[in-house]
């Protein structure tokens, strides 16, 4: 493997990473009563949001995930960036 290519691997390993606890401190939040407005609350959902949107909009196109009461679309979202770590972190030398 090139220096470049580890390089990249592994600075795409280091953002997946803190998406991954992002959405961690997203799911923390939620639980607890915090106004609209809320600074953290904002960035979080900010930078969780793209990740989680294009999930969302998959899943509500399934009727039986469409009145869940969970956020499947977070699950899923969180698990695919779960494998893309584990993948990158087998095969990319991290």
């Amino acid at each position: 493997m090139s220096a470049v290519t580890y390089v990249i691997a592994r600075v795409v390993y280091y953002f997946i990473e803190v998406i991954e606890i992002a959405m961690l401190v997203r799911a923390v939040i939620s639980w607890i009563p915090l106004d609209e407005d809320n600074p953290v609350e904002t960035f979080v959902t900010a930078i969780t949001e793209p990740f989680i949107y294009p999930v969302r909009l998959i899943v509500d196109r399934i009727d039986a995930l469409r009145n869940c009461p969970l956020d499947i679309s977070f699950f899923v979202a969180y698990l695919i960036l779960f494998f893309l770590s584990s993948l990158l972190s087998r095969y990319g030398g991290i």
